[in-house]
């Protein structure tokens, strides 16, 4: 009866450290979830925060590439609430980069307004391979990285 006792004594005293690691986790800078009961169950109350900015075209691309191919880089900013901020920042970054790349290539290829008033199909194709050349450094540098 002693033993059991001892024993029970025992478990109780590693559920007191996981409790007080747990504590000290939460002080080193993981956020703390509040949950919602539902019925018998605790669901984590997860909301994100709103963030100023635009998510778009490579925002949702970086989110996507993300999800696919760094699960567990994607589950830690989104608990952390920092997946929002980051998509903006990308994008903000890509459109940054895709208008200085297109400008830097339009003056390289001699691509002016001169050439798009006399001859416009010419212009439109330097252009879309401009465009595309430069979405593709963008993809590269940014987005699957």
């Amino acid at each position: 009866m002693d033993q059991m006792g001892a024993m029970e004594g025992d478990g109780m005293m590693g559920q007191e450290r996981n409790m007080e690691e747990e504590q000290d986790i939460v002080g080193q800078g993981i956020a703390q979830l509040d949950y919602i009961e539902c019925g018998e169950f605790l669901i984590p109350n997860l909301t994100m925060k709103k963030v100023d900015g635009y998510i778009g075209k490579y925002g949702m691309m970086r989110k996507r590439f993300l999800q696919e191919h760094r699960s567990s880089q994607f589950q830690g900013m989104v608990l952390m609430d920092e997946m929002n901020e980051h998509l903006v920042e990308i994008e903000r970054q890509a459109e940054e980069r895709m208008d200085m790349l297109e400008k830097q290539m339009k003056e390289a290829e001699g691509v002016t307004e001169e050439l798009k008033s006399r001859e416009q199909m010419e212009w439109v194709r330097k252009m879309n391979s401009i465009h595309n050349r430069a979405e593709e450094i963008v993809l590269n540098e940014i987005i699957y990285v």
